[in-house]
């Protein structure tokens, strides 16, 4: 299992719900959450934020495009844990 999961979540009910569940599950240390308005685009910061918590996994729970654009940003940094979670379709 992970012993370090930073989490990133768009600013909506359901997506915050799923990163709320992870966090109060106790599976490992969260070591970062981050949030981001729902029409954000750009995710160079949030990515470097998650970076220097150094988790061994990202959970991800957006709307589409959001979780495909955050995946990448921490790929092109390098990223080389495992990235996982929920994209919702509606809100």
């Amino acid at each position: 299992g992970y012993k370090r999961i930073a989490t990133v979540a768009s600013q909506q009910d359901s997506c915050l719900l799923q990163q709320q569940i992870l966090e109060k599950s106790g599976i490992a240390e969260i070591v970062s959450s981050q949030e981001f308005q729902p029409n954000e685009r750009e995710f160079g910061e949030i990515a470097s934020r998650i970076l220097s918590s150094k988790p061994d996994a990202v959970f991800i729970s957006t709307l589409a495009p959001q979780g495909s654009l955050v995946a990448k940003r921490l790929r092109e940094l390098r990223f080389m844990g495992d990235l996982f979670g929920g994209i919702q379709t509606s809100n």
